[in-house]
């Protein structure tokens, strides 16, 4: 008999508290997910990452100590079975097109 699959865990790591209040609800109630952990700075994203081995990193582009490719570039290779969305309010070219290079499995623009 195969043990029972267990939800998959998500961390968010954004600075708005409104924004992060509404990714949490939409982890646990629409994806039927577990958060397993908030941050709002690079620096708390890293240690996040590394103690809760997420199975997706959410990752807010700009954060008030950097921008999440700081992050991403810190931890993604400790972290290989971790998959990395980037979320932007930034409507810029650039900041799709770093943070694809980064190897991240997705951005997402905050309006869409």
């Amino acid at each position: 008999m195969s043990a029972p699959s267990r939800p998959p865990r998500i961390a968010l790591v954004e600075d708005h508290l409104l924004v992060r209040q509404l990714f949490a609800l939409l982890v646990r109630e629409q994806l039927q997910a577990e958060l397993a952990g908030e941050a709002t700075t690079v620096a708390e994203g890293i240690e996040l990452a590394r103690r809760e081995k997420p199975d997706l990193m959410v990752v807010d582009w700009s954060l008030p100590d950097g921008e999440a490719s700081r992050l991403v570039n810190s931890v993604a290779a400790e972290l290989p079975d971790t998959r990395w969305l980037v979320v932007s309010s930034r409507e810029d070219e650039g900041v799709f097109r770093a943070a694809l290079a980064l190897g991240v499995h997705g951005v997402v623009l905050k309006q869409s």
